[in-house]
């Protein structure tokens, strides 16, 4: 079972999630003149399996997962719509905003 990287940030305007493939943390992803650096700050924290995504997401304002698994993962557990990813490089992305809290 994959392992995501998930940050919690709290904000004027509720909860900011960052959720990331654990495999791609602290890492660089670059192609063609775009990069993307995959910082601990915002998506590191604590270590959650798929199981755990639904609770895991439960009263977020902005939820940004980036990486193929943790966006397939999400789509099978119906938190996201499918292919609503964009891909960066080859990894997908998905920004939601929910709404206030």
């Amino acid at each position: 079972m994959a392992l995501f990287s998930i940050g919690r940030h709290e904000s004027e305007n509720g909860l900011v999630i960052g959720l990331c493939d654990a495999s791609i943390l602290g890492k660089t992803i670059s192609c063609n003149e775009a990069s993307l650096f995959v910082d601990p700050r915002f998506y590191g924290g604590s270590l959650i399996n798929e199981d755990q995504l639904e609770d895991a997401f439960h009263s977020a304002y902005v939820i940004n997962i980036l990486g193929n698994d943790a966006v397939k993962a999400c789509e099978a557990k119906n938190l996201i719509k499918k292919d609503s990813a964009r891909s960066i490089c080859g990894i997908l992305h998905v920004q939601l905003l929910i709404g206030q809290p």
